[in-house]
């Protein structure tokens, strides 16, 4: 459980900026948007469903039903995408979470059969273009149907054959670990491996522990796991020479730059990993690592050299204020307590935008426009709005979209 605030002052800070947030998602136009979780109105609808259990319960679950009709327009119109975070794999596992927490009923989602073969062909393309990427390829659309699997014995041999495939195009060394290769540097035509949360290995070793912990090929996912850890663990660098522990892809180990202090990339996703495969299997030495990285995680604070521009969940600061207070809340380390108040402090201070949403505004880079409003989960208010209403309600199982929950902290 999500502990609750004790401070009234922040507490009403909190309301006050959760109240500024959901005045101008409730008056969103959604027409144009993508249908994902974490980029679409997947996550707009994770928003009203979280937020129906604190305020205004009929008026969040109208703008569920509103949601949730536009996107199946958008499908029946012709809509493809398929991504989790973008598409319709992420709407569909949207639909699922509603369904555990008894918003919707399992009549009201039978539908999603009719684009399950369509999802079960894309993942399978992914994976033959060794494509595993969590938002946008394999290990994405895997995380919809290791959900559904869980209501419907029938998806689990669809899940099964996604860990025969991976471990398939899995690479093995003799030095007895396993790893994936993917496209790191398209200009440059480089390969390599992701270490992230968001694209890369961390994310399989995530997904692999929930297969596992579903009874799912458990001889397999036990060893892929174990494999792939010893593989991660190869690529520490000195603590004494990098100021973060890991680099973003196996192709940057020898680099001098260090990786971000994000959720998306770096330490913390790399820590987290870590920490759920330890927890999985009982691993007190790969708890011993994990909980070092994250405390060395916790002490870097400083916004410019961190690259920390705006306040979204995926390299912003109310991503690491969930992750720091969702490590206090497990572990009672003052370190996690700290972290998750600065981080506070400082997403607090991101709504400085006079033409932003709530004042907040995501910085997309010059290349991309510049600073912009955007709604979404993944970068946007709806997912700051999640942050803030963690304080606010015990529920914040809405996590597992980032590949948050169940981790286990001990």
């Amino acid at each position: 459980m999500i502990p609750l605030i004790q401070d009234k002052s922040v507490e009403i800070l909190l309301k006050n900026k959760l109240l500024q947030i959901d005045k101008v998602i409730c008056n969103l136009e959604t027409k144009n948007d993508h249908l994902g979780v974490l980029n679409g109105k997947g996550g707009l609808i994770l928003y009203h469903a979280y937020m129906s259990r604190y305020r205004n319960p009929q008026k969040h679950l109208n703008h569920i039903t509103r949601l949730i009709n536009e996107a199946v327009e958008n499908v029946n119109s012709g809509y493809s995408q398929f991504s989790f975070c973008s598409g319709i794999s992420g709407f569909a596992w949207t639909l699922l979470q509603l369904e555990k927490i008894k918003i919707l009923k399992n009549d009201e989602i039978v539908f999603l059969k009719e684009i399950d073969n369509y999802l079960i062909s894309r993942m399978n393309g992914c994976l033959s273009e060794k494509y595993y990427d969590y938002l946008h390829g394999a290990i994405g659309i895997g995380m919809y149907f290791l959900k559904k699997s869980m209501i419907d014995d029938y998806y689990k041999n669809t899940v099964s054959d996604l860990i025969e495939k991976l471990e398939i195009i899995s690479i093995n060394n003799t030095e007895n670990y396993t790893y994936w290769e993917t496209e790191i540097d398209k200009e440059k035509n480089l390969t390599g491996v992701n270490l992230s949360l968001s694209h890369g290995i961390s994310s399989i070793i995530i997904f692999l522990c929930d297969v596992y912990n579903s009874g799912i090929q458990i001889e397999k996912t036990e060893k892929l796991v174990r494999l792939s850890v010893q593989f991660l663990l190869t690529q520490r660098r000195d603590i004494h020479n990098y100021d973060s522990i890991f680099p973003s892809t196996n192709y940057d180990l020898l680099s001098e730059d260090k990786s971000r202090l994000a959720w998306c990339y770096g330490d913390i996703g790399n820590g987290l990993a870590l920490y759920k495969a330890s927890n999985t299997f009982d691993r007190k030495d790969w708890n011993e690592v994990a909980l070092n990285i994250l405390l060395h995680s916790s002490k870097r604070r400083d916004l410019m050299t961190e690259s920390i521009y705006d306040a979204g969940f995926c390299h912003g600061t109310s991503g690491l204020l969930y992750i720091f207070k969702k490590l206090y809340n497990e572990t009672k380390r003052e370190e996690f307590k700290e972290a998750m108040n600065f981080w506070l402090n400082e997403t607090m201070k991101m709504a400085y935008h006079e033409k932003g949403f709530a004042g907040y505004k995501v910085w997309m880079g010059e290349k991309y426009g510049g600073w912009k409003p955007d709604s979404s989960l993944l970068e946007g208010i709806s997912g700051i709005g999640l942050v803030f209403l963690s304080f606010l309600i015990p529920f914040s199982d809405w996590d597992e979209c980032l590949l948050l929950s169940e981790l286990n902290f001990n």
